[in-house]
């Protein structure tokens, strides 16, 4: 097996956690900074329409995605007949 694919292979494996890892730091981010202050201080001034947790969701639901993609490609790489 070549560098180049085994490397391919470790991308495709935790490539999904990129999206997830965004997903959450932004959702959290949101929270902390526009959430919370505006809920405790009542001022509404301060948020932006354009933050990423509008595409949190959405990111999210990219990583689980691939997460299965990646879990069923091991799974049938794992059991595959090795004699055929």
């Amino acid at each position: 097996m070549t560098n180049a694919k085994r490397f391919g292979l470790i991308a495709f494996s935790v490539g999904w956690l990129a999206p997830f890892t965004y997903s959450i730091a932004s959702a959290y981010d949101f929270l902390l900074r526009w959430v919370w202050p505006a809920a405790a201080y009542n001022d509404h001034s301060a948020m932006q329409p354009l933050h990423p947790f509008y595409i949190a969701a959405n990111l999210l639901y990219v990583s689980v995605v691939w997460l299965a993609i990646v879990i069923v490609y091991w799974v049938l790489r794992a059991t595959r007949d090795r004699n055929a």
